[in-house]
């Protein structure tokens, strides 16, 4: 597997503390986990992978690299590095 993928805990701030751990706003967006996971959406990723204050559940470009998340599924040429247009690899940013 590949760091902060399935073997390894999620960081998504990059804090050094594992999701899950103590954290109360995973994704650093000033709103807790608590209220994000009580949306009316709940089940879907509050996260905010490239911070620009649109949650990845709306975000039509999860990474910011002017590619729609769509589009980049489609195409992915290569997936596991930090080239690659893939938007959950976590590499984007």
């Amino acid at each position: 597997c590949f760091v902060g993928e399935e073997q390894h805990p999620f960081d998504h701030d990059n804090d050094g503390v594992p999701d899950g751990k103590g954290e109360t706003d995973w994704d650093m967006d000033g709103i807790t986990n608590t209220v994000e996971l009580a949306s009316q959406t709940p089940w879907i990723s509050p996260w905010d992978h490239d911070n620009d204050g649109i949650r990845d559940d709306v975000d039509l470009d999860d990474d910011s690299d002017g590619m729609h998340d769509e589009d980049e599924i489609l195409l992915w040429p290569q997936r596991y590095n930090n080239e690659s247009t893939n938007p959950w690899d976590h590499d984007d940013f």
